[in-house]
This record gives C-alpha cells, sequence and structure tokens, in this order.
C-alpha cells in the first residue's frame, strides 16, 4: 500500500532575488576560470616506495601544522585546506555504538604525499577522538599501517583508544 502526497509547492522566488543570486554565480565562475592551473605532476617527483629513514615526528612535519586542520563534524570528516584547489581529509562514520566511530578512508592529493600529512591528520583525529572519549575502529588501510609502524606492540600511544570492532571484548 503506497501513500502518495502532493509534492511540495516551490519556494517562491522573486525574479531579483533569483537574478541576483544567478549573477553571483556568474562571478565566483568567471573568477574561478581565471585562476591558473597548476603545473602538471613530474613523474619522477613520485616516490615508489616509502622513504628509508625514520618517520618524521610531528613537530617536523612541513609548513602545516595541527592547528590548521579543520574537524567539520557535518561531514565526519577532519581536513586540511592545502592550496585553493586540494584539501587533504581524513573520513570517519559514527557505528551503531554511540562511543565508538570508524576512520575508513584518508585522501591526500598525490602531490602533497610523502609529507606528513595523513600522520598530521591522524594526530588531530586521535586527539579529538581521546578528548571525547570516543573509541576508533581503524578500517582505513593507512590508519592501521600508521599505528603498526608507530606502536607495534598495541599498547602505547594511540592504542588507548582503538579497537577492531563494535561488540566488547568478553575475554
Amino acid at each position: 500500500m503506497t501513500h502518495s502526497r502532493p509534492l511540495p509547492s516551490p519556494p517562491d522566488l522573486k525574479i531579483q532575488d533569483y537574478e541576483a543570486l544567478n549573477s553571483k554565480y556568474m562571478i565566483e565562475q568567471q573568477q574561478q576560470k581565471a585562476m591558473p592551473l597548476s603545473p602538471p605532476l613530474q613523474p619522477t617527483a613520485l616516490k615508489t616506495s616509502p622513504p628509508s629513514s625514520p618517520l618524521p615526528l610531528i613537530n617536523d612535519l612541513s609548513q602545516f601544522h595541527a592547528l590548521d586542520i579543520i574537524h567539520d563534524p557535518g561531514y565526519c570528516m577532519f581536513r586540511i585546506q592545502l592550496d585553493k584547489q586540494n584539501t587533504a581529509a581524513l573520513c570517519y562514520l559514527p557505528t551503531r555504538c554511540k562511543n565508538i566511530v570508524e576512520f575508513y578512508h584518508i585522501e591526500i592529493p598525490v602531490a602533497y604525499r610523502h609529507q606528513g600529512l595523513g600522520d598530521l591528520l591522524l594526530y588531530r583525529a586521535f586527539q579529538w577522538a581521546e578528548k571525547t572519549q570516543l573509541l576508533v575502529i581503524p578500517t582505513c588501510p593507512f590508519v592501521r599501517k600508521y599505528l603498526e609502524t608507530r606502536f607495534p606492540d598495541q599498547k602505547s600511544g594511540d592504542w588507548s583508544c582503538i579497537v577492531l570492532s563494535e561488540t566488547p571484548n568478553t575475554s
């Protein structure tokens, strides 16, 4: 049995409002077209293997800082604006348990990889998780590798807020 309702009427826009919105949109589009394109990536600039030197500490990261990271709870992400066109982000999802979130994806533009941005995003995200007393399920391969590399004993550092599933540990 289907229940059908009439569709709501469209908003009552005045022609002046529409023209103002349209002209603002057109100006923004023209400004975006005027921005120069970034140069193409050079294949030699990309690293194909992980660095052989020890990974940098949080204090040694490039020009970005943990304070540059914005927590956007509406989109369930931590993001950092790298330049006018590029953003790096760590995405998370709430789970069925209200005190557990899942870190499921991290996205860093190719030109900005291997500079410690993923570590910086995770550092800030784990700070938030600990401050708000949330537990984290690390399903993103990058997050898992980060934890395994830095805390192989699974007992120190960021492991204090890590769980591997939503079910409580019964052992």
